[in-house]
């Protein structure tokens, strides 16, 4: 039995710089309802000042000593806790300034967990850098993550300058909504918020301090985080020497590369429509470039706030005329339709069982974690593909060099990205840091971001979703 007393790797050993393989397992052990989780430093505590090495370290080392009572080779779990102590000790090691990771940093891609303890999918992203993990359910594997501080998830190639960018984990979780509460118990949704702008400003801070990148692009739900603190908490996002970027005009822009793939790809040009369910941030400026460009003849918009929808199509309407939008009101209606349908929104949805025939139907997901289950468009003969580009540039700056592969939940290929990804790429490679986003995303900055992100090599990528081509 391990004690909590072993916090530092001994010298020399050998261990991969990013990543490592993983034992894959059969079913995973439930440890949710062991007396250990109820101990003090499992219960979970966010935000900068609740970084902590020991804890970390603690929790690893009681998941170990559990697996091996439930009869889990020693052997395996003795590889996998030397492993991610290593990783740990390394990252925390980084953080405070005690080792430096040796990178002269350009851009970073800092992204949040797509981990959730009510959720069954995702947990895998972690089991590269935190192998012990791959062993347990969702819930204990997300408890044991809380406490970690930044870390490098993984580096991108060379830019001609010998600089590299890298991909920052910022410890923001879902669960931090229910955790973070009131002193009466209730959620604390302004606390909560509060709490993890803090963690996305010193993750970028980290990435500035121990890289020297110059660019920050934010990914996933991090852009969310940013608005609603500077709207709602009216606090803004500043990191001095770092331009912020939130990744929406790269997202809008490959999304249209995408679309226009697929119909080349599908054969669907005989369908003018392209459907937009969402007619938020991304949604809105989706629409709009869509038209724009030409890539479709006609937009079908739609979102659960109605009037939301009957706005934005009226600013369509004055732009493009009655005959070029569509407003409709549900999205079951949307998805009997045929042709390209983007999800543009952050909540799942459900594919009602009067929609029985999506043969001719392709659902571009933008959201991450996803919106649509590619196996239930599919129980239906549709296909579900994710906004993800391929990196085309000399050298592979945007491609990743250390195997870090989402845990089978991202890009197919080391050398294919997502559209926020391609933004903060884009803009240092180009040294256009007058691209970079940090508010409602507009055409002329969509416009200006794709023309950027062709100078830099990127294109749609095949379509794919889930870790795999369609």
């Amino acid at each position: 039995m391990l004690s909590s007393d072993v916090i530092s790797t001994p010298n020399g050993d050998e261990q991969p710089r990013y990543s490592t393989k993983w034992t894959r397992v059969g079913d995973v052990i439930d440890l949710s309802r062991e007396d250990f989780t109820r101990l003090e430093h499992w219960q979970p505590k966010y935000g900068v000042e609740n970084y902590d090495r020991r804890r970390l370290v603690r929790k690893c080392i009681d998941v170990a000593n559990c697996l091996r009572s439930r009869g889990v080779d020693s052997q395996i779990v003795d590889s996998d806790l030397k492993s991610t102590l290593y990783f740990l000790n390394r990252t925390f090691d980084y953080y405070e300034g005690k080792v430096s990771p040796g990178i002269n940093g350009s851009f970073a891609f800092v992204v949040p967990s797509r981990l959730q303890r009510s959720r069954r999918d995702y947990g895998s992203e972690m089991f590269q850098h935190l192998p012990i993990m791959a062993h347990v359910d969702k819930a204990t594997a997300q408890l044991a993550l809380v406490g970690t501080c930044p870390w490098i998830v993984d580096v991108y190639g060379r830019d001609p300058n010998g600089r590299q960018g890298a991909m920052i984990f910022a410890p923001v979780f879902h669960d931090m909504s229910t955790d973070i509460v009131t002193p009466s118990g209730r959620p604390d949704r302004l606390g909560a918020i509060s709490v993890s702008f803090g963690i996305v400003e010193d993750a970028v801070r980290f990435a500035r301090d121990r890289l020297g990148v110059e660019v920050a692009g934010l990914g996933a739900t991090l852009p969310l985080v940013v608005f609603m603190a500077r709207d709602i908490l009216k606090r803004q996002f500043a990191v001095p020497g770092v331009t912020p970027t939130t990744g929406h005009a790269g997202t809008v822009w490959l999304l249209g590369e995408v679309v226009r793939r697929a119909i080349a790809d599908h054969d669907l040009s005989s369908y003018e429509h392209v459907a937009v369910v969402g007619a938020g941030n991304v949604g809105s400026a989706s629409a709009e470039y869509l038209l724009e460009t030409g890539i479709a003849g006609k937009v079908a918009l739609c979102d659960v706030d109605s009037g939301r929808a009957r706005r934005v199509g009226k600013g369509l309407v004055d732009r493009y005329g009655h005959n070029k939008v569509e407003v409709v009101d549900s999205v079951t209606e949307i998805l009997k339709r045929r042709g390209v349908i983007v999800s543009a929104v952050t909540r799942p949805i459900r594919i009602d069982a009067s929609v029985e025939d999506m043969s001719e139907s392709v659902i571009i997901d933008d959201s991450q974690p996803h919106a649509v289950e590619r196996s239930a468009v599919e129980a239906k003969s549709g296909k579900v593909a994710w906004v993800i580009g391929k990196d085309n540039s000399a050298g592979g700056c945007v491609t990743v060099q250390g195997g870090f592969e989402y845990g089978g939940w991202g890009p197919v290929s080391a050398d294919e990205l997502w559209g926020c990804q391609a933004e903060a790429a884009a803009i240092s490679l180009q040294d256009a840091p007058d691209r970079a986003v940090l508010d409602r995303v507009t055409l002329r900055e969509v416009t200006a971001m794709g023309e950027v992100c062709v100078e830099s090599g990127i294109t749609a990528a095949q379509l794919q979703s889930f870790g795999s081509y369609l």
